[in-house]
């Protein structure tokens, strides 16, 4: 598994795509990554996710998980 911290953030829209083009091309077909975990808070990425996992904060305190 690899796990990817807010990569898009500061990139312009086409630097994204590249990025994104990275990740699902380089990473998981050409070096055999089975399981990328994309952590982004950006909504055009979030998007674009198969099967993202969303954490969401309560007013609580507490969170919660979901898988869509």
């Amino acid at each position: 598994a690899l796990f990817l911290d807010e990569i898009f953030a500061s990139l312009d829209p086409v630097n994204r795509r590249a990025m994104a083009d990275l990740v699902t091309r380089t990473l998981k077909t050409e070096l055999g990554f089975s399981q990328i975990f994309v952590i982004s808070h950006t909504k055009e990425i979030q998007a674009g996710i198969a099967e993202p996992l969303t954490i969401r904060r309560l007013k609580e305190g507490r969170s919660i998980i979901q898988w869509q």
